[in-house]
């Protein structure tokens, strides 16, 4: 019987699907941006306005600023359906940037390519959380009746339990600046590092879980899983935390990225190691269950 050539749909579908997929699809806003700029300085160049020559330079600072976060948004999709909706999604907002950039008098109006990545870093956020969140609750069903086996949280689940955690704390650090516009700065940020580390140590030391971690279904325990955090541990813990949150916003997220590279590689992060806890995707043995997870039903017996 003869198999039916592959479509182009279908082949489409398989390399996006494919690990070099985001990073070739990533490439679509990029070469939009470039050409509209080639556009526009062939214009300059014809009206015999003179070039500095740094306008081919300028194309590493847009593959970082418009290549790599679509490579993310398009990566974190799963499905190709979705790769392909966020590609043309960003297609889109590319084409945007090309005509302000090639119509706008604005002198500014270079950093309209900037809204690429302020479309494509939210986009990737809300399907990371919307992934995790569906492996969580897929794994504690899944583990419903198999407590004991304690494994270190997936870092996506991590990642995304920051995020929510994140969200909240700018929300609050947004209502104490607004509410205290004539204090000095210095205080202020001293305030909200007081205010999220309190929010962390509490969380630790009385459920060990925030908010976040809690709709992740995670926990942060001592390393051998069996007690949550004394007071102590869960201060410190939360001030690191806060602090290495603090230094990223001055030195371009490097501390957090460094950290996500070493979760990434061993399960625990460098506050698990300074602090002696870990992140436990389900309840270890012998501790309280999370509320999803309390009362299971009795475990069988292991299969040979």
């Amino acid at each position: 019987m003869n198999t039916p050539p592959p479509t182009f749909e279908s082949r489409l579908e398989r390399f996006i699907a494919s690990p070099a997929g985001p990073f070739v699809a990533g490439l679509v806003p990029l070469l939009i941006v470039v050409l509209h700029l080639w556009i526009a300085w062939t214009k300059v160049a014809s009206d015999g306005e003179p070039t500095t020559g740094l306008e081919w330079g300028a194309l590493a600072f847009l593959a970082a600023e418009v290549w790599l976060p679509s490579v993310w948004a398009i990566a974190v999709a799963r499905r190709p359906g979705t790769r392909m909706l966020v590609t043309g999604g960003l297609l889109l907002v590319s084409v945007l940037v090309g005509r302000i950039l090639l119509n706008s008098d604005d002198n500014d109006k270079g950093f309209a390519v900037f809204l690429i990545p302020y479309a494509a870093v939210p986009t990737a956020a809300i399907l990371w959380i919307a992934h995790a969140a569906s492996d969580a609750r897929q794994r504690v069903a899944s583990t419903r009746a198999a407590l004991t086996g304690a494994t270190a949280a997936p870092i996506g689940e991590r990642a995304a339990a920051f995020v929510l955690d994140g969200l909240l704390m700018g929300i609050v650090v947004t209502a104490l600046y607004k509410n205290t516009m004539g204090g000095s700065d210095i205080l202020r940020l001293v305030a909200a590092g007081g205010i999220a580390t309190a929010y962390l140590a509490v969380g630790y030391a009385t459920r060990g879980q925030t908010l976040g971690l809690a709709a992740m279904g995670i926990q942060i325990r001592t390393t051998d899983g069996t007690a949550t955090l004394s007071w102590t541990r869960s201060l410190l813990r939360g001030l690191l935390l806060t602090t290495e949150v603090g230094l990223s916003a001055f030195a371009f997220f490097l501390p957090l990225l460094l950290d996500l590279a070493l979760t990434a590689k061993s399960g625990h992060s460098a506050i698990d190691r300074l602090t002696g806890s870990a992140a436990f995707g389900s309840p270890p043995s012998g501790s309280e269950a999370v509320p999803a997870l309390r009362n299971p039903p009795t475990q069988s017996a292991p299969e040979d």
